[in-house]
């Protein structure tokens, strides 16, 4: 572990604690078992400070010439977007200059900040020219968010991260698969040419894990974790509704079935996690869950059906 100096691109930024880690250098979100909690090394989480909210960051190395940037959570705070629901406009100012900064942990903030640019056509023009040149950076996480920034300030929402709905809008997150567990917990929408968030996670959804449309369209299915627990969820946006947390509900509704001693947790996790859900129609979701109880000391197995319009689950244990 060593101090870092001060860097201060963002305008105030106090002084952060950075610790250099090495992990396998997985590119995607990792299997959470209900029991690997128990086997995370402490060591590797660090706290930083941005605005008074931390954030963990370090190097990572698998045996590549060079480190690769590795950033491991940023908190609600940190991806807030002020300049979308604020009553004050985007100052985009600071993260023009941040570009600059030959910190790549700043400029990858910056990178994915200036996506706030869209709603300002002048803005867009001159975040588009500066984020070019690090569509080809040798930081790998640097060029992925070069390339998300471009396609949504360009509107071609090419990127695996964008979802088109029956609505008409784009749906999206911003910073994407930046840990290895996952995106930003914060989905946001292009609708009739304007940028706005269009829902925010809480804890423990602290990562969007994936975003899986309808075949229809119609309906958005959004598997969300911690470092513990994986959750999901039906957005149905022309509707204006949202099913109740499938994870959950249908470990308590095997509880109950199945004779199952059943605790919640006051910060709601349920170390219990899903398969990739499945759309079976336009309405019937389909997933295969891992439900823990006495904390993980005992584990089902379910293949589970959501019926949306119904709001009816469908469990068969195995």
């Amino acid at each position: 572990m060593k101090r870092e100096d001060l860097l201060r691109a963002f305008g105030e930024i106090s002084e952060r604690t950075l610790l250099e880690a090495e992990t396998e250098g997985r590119k995607r979100a990792p299997r959470r078992g209900v029991r690997r909690w128990v086997m995370v090394a402490a060591a590797v989480a660090v706290c930083a400070s941005i605005s008074g909210t931390a954030f963990a960051i370090g190097r990572q190395s698998a045996g590549r010439e060079h480190a690769e940037l590795y950033i491991r959570y940023l908190s609600p705070e940190n991806l807030e977007l002020e300049g979308l629901s604020g009553e004050e406009p985007f100052q985009a100012e600071p993260f023009f200059e941040a570009l600059k900064s030959d910190d790549p942990k700043v400029q990858y903030i910056a990178l994915n900040r200036l996506a706030e640019c869209y709603n300002d056509p002048a803005l867009r023009a001159r975040a588009l020219e500066a984020v070019r040149p690090f569509l080809t950076s040798g930081e790998e996480k640097l060029a992925q968010a070069a390339a998300l920034t471009t396609d949504l300030l360009s509107e071609t929402f090419r990127g695996e991260n964008f979802c088109r709905l029956a609505d008409g809008g784009v749906y999206f997150t911003l910073f994407y698969q930046y840990s290895d567990y996952g995106s930003g917990n914060v989905i946001f929408r292009i609708l009739d040419g304007r940028m706005e968030q269009y829902f925010a996670f809480d804890a423990p959804s602290d990562y969007i894990l994936e975003m899986t449309p309808s075949p229809d369209g119609r309906l958005l299915a959004v598997r969300t974790g911690s470092n513990k627990s994986e959750f999901l969820t039906v957005f149905d946006p022309v509707g204006g509704t949202v099913s109740p947390e499938l994870v959950t509900s249908a470990r308590m509704l095997h509880a109950a079935d199945a004779g199952r001693d059943l605790t919640v947790r006051v910060d709601g996790e349920t170390y219990s996690e899903t398969e990739e859900p499945t759309w079976l129609d336009g309405d019937t979701l389909q997933f295969e869950g891992t439900f823990a109880y006495r904390g993980g000391e005992e584990v089902d197995k379910a293949t589970v059906c959501y019926h949306f319009e119904e709001r009816r689950f469908e469990i068969q244990a195995e």
